[in-house]
């Protein structure tokens, strides 16, 4: 059984994109034209324009913008092309709606709107983009209101991060019909989730839902019909319970429990899934190792499917347990 090396790199990149987007884009940007593509500098202040050579990509940064009007205006500017790469708006004060229309017919590939005082996006604010974007990074800004019913319009959506926003709750058909997503990241951002809200993600690969305020896992909560599925992570959230059929049972899916309140491993939620291929981390969980585990202390393969930080309430590894002590079980 390994360590949490299996997912602590994926965890290290979202948490590099939220805490370094700026840097990480601007050294990106580094090895720059000119003009090419990008119109005056003076028709866009406060945004820039940059395009980089190496992968013949053209970005805009409105980070710099002070009003919605403003940023409006820029976008009704004439403007070499209508096609762009990155659009990027960070640790911006000013902005508190992304309205709709406002980029006026342009459309981008990648969004990364961070760290901002962004309270809502409008519906149609992103709609010149649906045939162009595949990546949506809108994390730690202040959203509460998200247009989740326009998500199924995007074409080629892969990666939809929303992490640190006060969004509350999505809606259970927020992200249906969205066939090409493959990450979608909600941490710290919702209180509970609607069964079915996952249901028919058939490419997706990982689901973020860390570091929210999740108390149960229902039957199908994480259900999603994708067979590639790898990272359903909800460390460090509240969950006690769990229900039968509530994750994908697909050989290589690494389930994240860390850091909840849970008591029991109970062999009607678990035994199905490992027997499937399931690796399991249930680290800091006060878990009692009553006989609710003597099915899985019993069954030394099933076993080396959980974690190794695993322990009892008493301290006790759930690997050092002694099957022999179960007997009466």
């Amino acid at each position: 059984m390994s360590s949490l090396s299996n997912f602590i790199i994926p965890l290290c990149i979202l948490t590099l994109v939220s805490r370094n987007l700026g840097v990480n884009i601007l050294k990106g940007l580094e090895k720059t034209q000119e003009n090419g593509p990008c119109p005056d500098a003076s028709v866009i202040l406060p945004c820039i324009c940059t395009h980089n050579n190496d992968d013949n990509s053209t970005d805009i940064d409105c980070s710099g913008v002070t009003s919605e009007n403003e940023l409006k205006k820029i976008f009704n500017s004439t403007l070499p092309t209508k096609n762009f790469g990155k659009f990027i708006i960070m640790y911006n004060k000013h902005l508190k709606v992304l309205e709709s229309g406002v980029f006026n017919g342009i459309t981008f590939e990648e969004f990364f709107i961070s760290n901002n005082e962004i309270e809502k996006v409008e519906n149609g604010a992103f709609n010149d983009s649906f045939a162009t974007a595949y990546m949506m990074v809108l994390l730690g800004n202040k959203i509460q209101h998200f247009p989740f019913s326009t998500l199924h319009k995007f074409a080629n959506l892969t990666y939809l991060n929303l992490n640190f926003n006060p969004l509350g709750s999505i809606p259970s058909d927020g992200f249906q019909g969205i066939t090409t997503l493959k990450m979608v990241s909600i941490m710290g951002a919702v209180k509970k989730i609607a069964v079915g809200t996952f249901k028919n993600l058939t490419n997706v690969e990982k689901i973020y839902a860390a570091e929210n305020s999740l108390r149960k896992v229902p039957s199908g909560l994480f259900v999603t019909g994708s067979d590639r599925i790898i990272y359903t992570i909800i460390n460090n959230n509240n969950i006690s319970s769990v229900e039968p059929n509530a994750f994908d049972p697909v050989e290589g899916l690494v389930i994240n429990m860390d850091q909840n309140s849970m008591l029991l491993i109970a062999e009607d939620v678990w035994k199905n899934l490992l027997e499937a291929g399931v690796t399991l981390y249930l680290g800091k969980n006060p878990l009692k190792c009553g006989c609710d585990i003597a099915w899985l202390v019993r069954n030394a393969t099933l076993l080396s499917q959980i974690s190794d930080n695993t322990q009892c309430s008493n301290g006790k590894n759930i690997h050092d347990l002694d099957p022999h002590d179960y007997i009466h079980c």
